[in-house]
């Protein structure tokens, strides 16, 4: 079966603090159209551009994109961060951080 999904969100490997190896990355924009050939990785899919072009198709490299359950991490981090930020406790205080589900989608499967 095969898998494909398009992206709701722009990823730029270059600037991804989280994948180890920057170069192996893919870089897609929101609309962009992506065959998943690989899920084995819980936190990186690999994954190439789409395209309806046979010849193009043959050249497209496969790389890299944040799955799912990287992005949802990355936005709980994230949310956690601010708040503490926000919510900077006076000394003797005692407080607690809540972070809720994202509830943003990550790629819609087509």
């Amino acid at each position: 079966m095969q898998i494909f999904v398009r992206a709701l969100f722009d990823y730029d490997p270059a600037t991804d603090d989280l994948i180890s190896c920057r170069e192996a990355g893919l870089a897609f924009s929101t609309g962009d159209i992506l065959h998943i050939l690989a899920k084995d990785d819980h936190h990186w899919w690999q994954a190439r551009h789409w395209t309806t072009d046979n010849l193009s198709r043959t050249l497209q490299l496969a790389g890299l994109i944040p799955s799912p359950e990287l992005l949802e991490w990355k936005t709980s981090c994230s949310t956690i961060e601010r708040a503490k930020r926000k919510h900077t406790p006076k000394i003797g205080s005692k407080y607690r951080v809540v972070a809720t589900k994202s509830q943003e989608k990550c790629y819609t499967i087509l």
